[in-house]
């Protein structure tokens, strides 16, 4: 009875989305079709076809930034994911600066659009906050930020852990699963082993989450020493945040968590090598031996983040607030090899600065497994960028780091892998804000800022390989939005010309052999030779985006800051930036966009108030000439 009641109210919500898309026909056709949140099956790999824009107006100034419909509960500190269906989704977060938490769910169709309200900017887009039944979307476990959201094999969205607000509230041990066809949750069956926030949830090849490092909860005892013994208030319980080295599994088979042990040793748990774990730290994707990213024999890169003091101290920190109590910035690098469940210290390379606040390992292989000449192992560069150093003034680092990595299987831990950096101190190119002026010598930093508050966006840009059989799609690093801040005095910069300009990072070009040697910057074999350990030939340099994009250092660098009035975007920190499909429908192309989603205009008071228009549309230089028809 049970299994044909559920049958029957499947059968009802799709034949209600039916009828609903059929009354408004006249309006669908022409945004793409009827949506019923699920992934379209006739054609692999093909979701929602959004309508063509144009980066540049009619008298050719690059306005890449569209506004979409408003979110139903503007917000920030929340997540956002681009889930496998095309839609995207965002899930809780705050309104009042992390005081407390929203148990809200939204999500973007760019399909769709009312009819009853004058156009968009961006044509079409609704923010959708009802499920199918029109009844909103709501956490059953609580509201929640700090917490993670992954989609798992199912397609399901498994939120884990987080907390009620950034002071001492509860951290939730129950995890939710949502699923995005019935736009349900349902409380997954087994608690947490160690409730935590500001952790890092990844899916592994097995299919299942790893769960790793966070801040848990827990109670000490204070003394007032001023009282005397076995008087009344002597002794208080207060709690305390510690940052842990656990780490556990969600097993979707078991629907349940479990710790993570050595696959030699079940007795013994597997930690981080830190001693006092990692929290609010970077975890990126490393490929295997084989050299290829998303393989079987994947391994992962664990940077940044915070150790804070310990529980027994009593000096962990009293709230959840950024950067909050006592802590030490963590600047080692380890590798967490899924083969053996074992975390590796690495101790050849590590951060130049420390990093909290979302700092970001990106792996530059995402789309391409090789260098524009040819050479595999793409796969192996990993990008470091963006968070702030913390404390009383949380300055952002202005020079990023790049790490590439060689293996040699039965030399050592982690199937015997090796690092070394490529980095060009003297010319400073992986800054994320440099304008680089020619001609000759050092360039000179037209404005220099770092981001923080914001992600980067790994998208795929079209460059032609030097040679044949390499395709033309690699990675490029956008980044919108966010804060800089720098001092003493401690300054934070939102809204200046050059916060509310882009940039983006180009693996690919190397400004020291393009400005001294008067080389072709695209020449990876000058890298390598410069330096033999860079195997890759990679340097990289950020840009800003501009008007004068065509790939030359000469536009790039030689027009003068006071352009950025043409491109500025939105005052936006605590935002989420996804990627989106274009007109062909398929993300991951040359014509996708970014979402940015929430955000508040301050970040020194965890988020202010939320920015108007809550969300809006970027078009990468050069996307909208291919969302041609």
């Amino acid at each position: 009875m049970k299994q044909r009641d559920a049958i029957l109210k499947i059968v009802e919500r799709t034949l209600h989305a039916i009828v609903l898309c059929l009354a408004t026909m006249i309006v669908f056709v022409g945004a793409g079709g009827c949506d019923t949140s699920s992934p379209r099956g006739q054609i692999p790999g093909v979701l929602q076809s959004a309508p063509p824009l144009e980066e540049f107006d009619g008298n050719n100034n690059y306005r890449p930034y569209y506004r979409t419909a408003e979110m139903n509960t503007p917000r920030y500190l929340h997540q956002a994911i681009a889930h496998s269906g095309g839609l995207i989704w965002v899930f809780g977060g705050s309104d009042e600066r992390g005081l407390s938490a929203l148990d809200s769910v939204e999500f973007y169709d760019q399909s769709t659009f009312d009819d009853d309200v004058p156009p968009l900017e961006s044509i079409t887009g609704l923010w959708i906050d009802t499920n199918i039944e029109g009844d909103p979307i709501t956490f059953i476990n609580g509201a929640r930020l700090l917490f993670t959201a992954t989609e798992i094999g199912n397609s399901d969205i498994l939120l884990i852990g987080g907390t009620t607000n950034l002071l001492t509230g509860l951290i939730h041990a129950r995890a939710e699963a949502f699923e995005p066809s019935e736009r349900l949750f349902r409380l997954v069956e087994g608690e947490m082993r160690e409730p935590r926030f500001r952790h890092t949830s990844t899916v592994l090849s097995t299919g299942g989450v790893l769960i790793a490092g966070g801040q848990a909860f827990t109670t000490v005892t204070v003394i007032d020493e001023e009282i005397p013994e076995g008087q009344p208030g002597r002794e208080r319980q207060e709690t305390r945040f510690p940052s842990t080295s656990t780490c556990e599994w969600f097993l979707p088979t078991d629907d349940a968590f479990d710790y993570v042990r050595l696959l030699d040793n079940e007795a013994e748990l597997t930690t981080l090598q830190t001693r006092r774990g990692r929290s609010d730290h970077a975890f990126g994707r490393l490929a295997g031996p084989d050299n290829i990213l998303n393989g079987p024999d994947d391994m992962f890169f664990v940077t940044a983040g915070l150790q804070t003091l310990s529980a027994v101290s009593g000096l962990a920190p009293q709230n959840k607030m950024p950067g909050g109590g006592g802590f030490d910035l963590m600047t080692s690098v380890e590798v967490f090899d899924a083969g053996t469940n074992i975390f590796t210290l690495i101790a050849s390379v590590r951060l130049t600065d420390g990093r909290l606040d979302k700092p970001y390992a990106i792996n530059l292989g995402q789309f391409n497994d090789f260098t524009i000449d040819g050479v595999l192992g793409m796969g192996n560069s990993v990008l470091v960028t963006h968070g702030n150093v913390g404390g009383g003034c949380p300055i952002t680092p202005f020079t990023d780091q790049l790490f590439l990595a060689t293996y040699t299987p039965g030399a050592g831990p982690a199937q015997g892998i090796r690092f070394f950096e490529s980095r060009e101190d003297i010319f400073f190119s992986h800054i994320q804000h440099a304008e680089y002026i020619p001609p000759g010598g050092a360039p000179i930093a037209g404005v220099q800022v770092a981001r923080c508050a914001t992600n980067p966006v790994p998208m795929p840009r079209f460059l032609e390989p030097l040679v044949q059989g390499v395709d033309r799609q690699q990675t490029w690093v956008f980044s919108l939005a966010g804060v800089d801040i720098f001092g003493p005095p401690c300054s934070y910069n939102h809204s200046s010309a050059a916060m509310l300009a882009g940039c983006v990072f180009d693996p690919f070009f190397n400004v020291p052999v393009a400005l001294v040697n008067n080389l072709d910057p695209r020449n990876l074999g000058n890298a390598r030779r410069a330096n033999p350990q860079n195997f890759l030939g990679i340097v990289g340099a950020w840009f800003t985006m501009d008007g004068h994009i065509d790939g030359t250092i000469d536009s790039w660098g030689g027009v003068s800051a006071d352009r950025w009035a043409e491109n500025r975007g939105l005052q936006r920190a605590y935002t989420v930036c996804t990627p989106l499909a274009g007109v062909d429908g398929r993300l991951g192309s040359f014509d996708d966009r970014i979402l940015l989603t929430g955000g508040g205009r301050s970040y020194q008071s965890q988020g202010g108030e939320p920015t108007t228009p809550s969300a809006e549309l970027f078009l990468p230089p050069g996307s909208s000439a291919f969302n041609r028809d």
